[in-house]
């Protein structure tokens, strides 16, 4: 089973370096695919150059990607419940295990569904929506 608890967050911010003040938009890929691509989360990062852009999980780079200094690339970590409890935003894709923890932590959530074969993460994407 998926682990559901929910850091506080406060306590959870504090865990993984982000102030009490800062807007935070967490950008989250799972394993089961293979990550967003750099160019599309820097030219986020650019439309909300206030936000701290944080992402956990793969990044495929892209390149030709300039990225502006707003962006924290962390790779894969232990500490998922607390990044996802922190955000302000999340932007993931509709895995099972990350819908889980994100409807869990009750953040408001940008759900990106990868392609499958059999078109799963499409079909949770709709029945969120």
């Amino acid at each position: 089973g998926v682990d559901t608890r929910v850091p506080e967050r406060e306590l959870a911010r504090q865990r993984i370096g982000v102030g009490a003040d800062e807007e935070m938009i967490l950008v989250m890929a799972g394993g089961g695919g293979g990550g967003f691509a750099q160019a599309p989360i820097g030219v986020g990062a650019r439309s909300r150059p206030g936000a701290r852009w944080i992402t956990i999980g793969p990044v495929v780079r892209d390149w030709h990607a300039t990225e502006p200094a707003n962006i924290d690339h962390r790779g894969w970590v232990d500490t998922a419940a607390d990044h996802i409890a922190a955000a302000d935003l999340v932007i993931a894709s509709t895995g099972n295990t990350t819908c889980q923890q994100i409807r869990a932590a009750a953040r408001p959530w940008l759900a990106v569904p990868e392609w499958r074969y059999f078109d799963e993460q499409h079909r949770k994407a709709s029945a969120l929506a």
